[in-house]
């Protein structure tokens, strides 16, 4: 095994949500969905094990719009990882049925690259093709 590396998510900036079409009004709401070395993926926010539908708990999601910033220090998501991470943002639209969640973009994280080794603060803007932009900040920790 070699040895693990730690990458803390900081923030998310949304510099365009997706649904931005003809109005200052739409916004996105953001949810990640995180997974170290091919093994099970995660939530962040995770879901609140004492809810009996948590799907329908507003808070696990982050409302975002042009210029919107999500702080992920307190409580953080730091990420463990030997190889790579891949780190996917959604947006969870009103329906609330998880099958109509829509991809937003995603970054997987190497080990051995820019991102994971230098202890200096490191961004990657994400686009796609409907609209979305998103800028993602990471720090190693150790």
């Amino acid at each position: 095994m070699g040895e693990k590396i730690k990458l803390q998510i900081i923030s998310i900036t949304c510099n365009s949500p997706s649904e931005n079409v003809g109005s200052s009004d739409f916004h996105d709401e953001v949810f990640l969905l995180y997974q170290a070395d091919a093994n099970e993926a995660h939530r962040y926010p995770p879901y609140s094990e004492k809810l009996e539908h948590p799907y329908e708990d507003v808070s696990l999601v982050n409302s975002m719009t042009t210029g919107t910033l999500w702080s992920l220090v307190d409580p953080g998501l730091v990420l463990e990882f030997e190889n790579e991470v891949l780190v996917t943002l959604w947006d969870r639209d009103s329906t609330r049925v998880p099958k109509y969640d829509t991809y937003l973009q995603s970054i997987d994280y190497q080990a051995g690259t820019t991102y994971t080794t230098s202890p200096q603060q490191q961004s990657v803007t994400l686009t796609n093709p409907n609209g979305a932009s998103y800028t993602i900040v990471s720090q190693v920790v150790t």
